[in-house]
């Protein structure tokens, strides 16, 4: 399931990477792009381990793109909406964001939250 290494080993244009500052935001201008090097860009910028399904096609190519920076959470709801138009959703738990397909997703393992119940 986790592909996060065959991921990572693509490459990505190098200007994606450069920030004016620890505020600047994510750049994301991404048109007709692999999944995968928008996956590594990803990685690269807000340090989230990806896992992705292996029926995931990491080579579709996708547009994932804003006209200012945004924040992390900001870019991994933006990727949701792009990979929603795809077939595929992301799933995004502290610190791990998962690729898997749409229809999958009701079988991926969610944690349900615990109660503790006293009497």
């Amino acid at each position: 399931m986790n592909r996060t290494k065959q991921v990572l080993e693509g490459e990505y244009p190098e200007p994606l990477l450069h920030q004016t500052g620890p505020t600047a935001g994510l750049r994301l201008n991404f048109r007709k792009a692999p999944l995968q090097s928008i996956l590594n860009y990803l990685h690269e910028t807000t340090d989230l381990a990806i896992q992705v399904e292996a029926n995931v096609e990491i080579q579709r190519r996708i547009d994932l793109w804003e006209d200012q920076p945004v924040d992390k959470q900001e870019a991994i709801h933006l990727l949701a909406q792009a990979l929603d138009e795809e077939g595929y959703t992301a799933i995004h738990r502290p610190g791990t964001l998962a690729i898997i397909r749409r229809q999958d997703a009701k079988k991926h393992c969610i944690p349900l939250p615990t109660f503790v119940y006293s009497c």
